[in-house]
């Protein structure tokens, strides 16, 4: 996997571990396997091209933006 991908992941777990209350109740992770699964399905959002660089970088996104990739994404 890409270091960026990589830190994608992390910075995505991260946001799930620190921002349970934000999770709609039916993806919250019961268990170490379904909180990775999960931060791999959301690490497109912590993702974004730079324009001056052309390069992906781990961005924040705000928290709406988590939201609303979980509503577009079946069970996650």
């Amino acid at each position: 996997m890409e270091r960026v991908h990589h830190d994608a992941v992390r910075a995505a777990a991260h946001f799930v571990r620190q921002r349970r209350d934000l999770l709609p109740e039916r993806v919250v992770p019961a268990n170490a396997t379904q909180h990775a699964v999960l931060a791999i399905r959301l690490q497109d959002v912590f993702l974004q091209q730079n324009d001056q660089t052309g390069r992906t970088v781990i961005v924040a996104p705000d928290p709406q933006a988590v939201g609303e990739a979980l509503r577009n994404r079946r069970g996650g």
